[in-house]
């Protein structure tokens, strides 16, 4: 091989090494617009708030219905306690009042 023939194909191969080069500039710029654009959509998305405030209102709604729910079971609880509770403490007192009368004894 002449040296100019080697010149040439020096030359060649830099020409190739550099179109290689140039495209893989225009690829990485492509991609890194590409990559902005992306990232503007999403910083730009707005989430949906409306759906939040939605579902807040759900839980809360249920949260008060059990509650509410608590509450009432409770009440019935200590409604029939009382009355289970109500004669006896009628039989307590009236054994007391009768023990401190001295109508009747321990």
């Amino acid at each position: 091989m002449t040296s100019d023939q080697m010149s040439t194909s020096v030359a060649s191969i830099e020409r190739k090494a550099e179109d290689i080069l140039e495209s893989a500039r225009k690829q990485a710029g492509d991609i890194i617009s590409k990559a902005k654009n992306e990232a503007k959509d999403i910083v730009s998305c707005k989430p949906p708030v409306e759906d939040f405030k939605k579902e807040s209102r759900n839980i809360i709604e249920k949260a008060k219905d059990s509650a509410g729910k608590a509450v009432r079971d409770a009440e019935d609880n200590y409604s029939s306690i009382k009355k289970l509770a109500e004669p006896k403490i009628s039989e307590v007192s009236k054994r007391i009042l009768d023990i401190v009368t001295g109508v009747a004894s321990i």
